[in-house]
């Protein structure tokens, strides 16, 4: 299939989606565009994602292994399947491994309640590197991942500076309890991102209320396409509170190894 068929045949939102995540990745290699984090080698900063309509050889699909191995990086990629229907087969004889599915998800303005947050807690629209690090702690807690790094404040405070927008959500004592994102948008599509509560405050409304005052400030300012990739079926349905559908899917491969 030829690119301009492959786009005939995607719903334009699954287009404007794919290509906002082609834009975030800067190396071409072959009919790849990936993207790789200078400081971290974590698997979910540094990946690759076909074009639309791709179908990859089985030298292009090396190629990019060597380019991902040369760099101490695990090869892996994020895509919408059906932007590339070719590439998975390729990949999967190449023995890469299928990681998840996820739900990739999207609204309407009209969809979108407004969700309050419990009086216990405040939130607030984070401008600070102080409140940047207490947003990375909530969530690398939520995720449980390892203590952020000065990197991490670093990257945001980039995303910050290209028109995204953080939230903090505390506690009325100041204790940071989750929060969330929307990354610099392009071409008017933005992604609700790094949505997370830590533990001892989870069950309390706080990630649908995020994501609903997250998507309700990006339609305000002029967006049209917020979306999200839900980690399972049980983030997807809070999720469904705020407003989202699940309309397609993320697909996360990688090669073991």
């Amino acid at each position: 299939m030829c690119a301009g068929a492959a786009g005939a045949s995607l719903r334009a939102v699954d287009t404007q989606i794919t290509e906002y995540l082609l834009a975030g990745r800067d190396t071409r290699i072959g009919p790849f565009l990936a993207g790789f984090d200078a400081h971290s080698d974590n698997p979910y900063v540094n990946y690759a994602m076909p074009e639309i309509g791709a179908e990859p050889t089985s030298a292009e699909v090396d190629v990019l292994v060597a380019e991902f191995r040369s760099r101490n990086r695990k090869p892996r990629l994020e895509y919408v399947p059906a932007s590339a229907p070719a590439v998975r087969p390729r990949l999967e004889s190449a023995g890469f491994e299928v990681e998840q599915l996820h739900p990739l998800m999207t609204c309407t303005p009209e969809s979108v309640p407004e969700i309050e947050l419990d009086p216990e807690f405040e939130a607030l629209t984070v401008t600070s590197d102080e409140d940047l690090l207490a947003l990375h702690t909530a969530l690398c807690e939520a995720y449980g991942s390892p203590a952020p790094e000065a990197t991490d404040v670093a990257r945001t405070r980039a995303m910050l500076n290209r028109g995204g927008m953080a939230m903090l959500v505390r506690t009325r004592s100041g204790e940071p309890a989750g929060g969330g994102m929307y990354t610099a948008p392009i071409a008017g599509a933005t992604e609700i991102a790094g949505i997370g509560v830590r533990p001892a405050w989870q069950r309390r409304g706080i990630a649908a209320a995020v994501t609903s005052y997250l998507t309700r400030t990006a339609y305000n300012a002029g967006l049209d396409t917020p979306f999200l990739t839900a980690a399972g079926e049980r983030e997807a349905a809070i999720y469904n509170r705020a407003g989202f559908t699940t309309t397609g899917r993320i697909l996360h491969i990688s090669l073991p190894g």
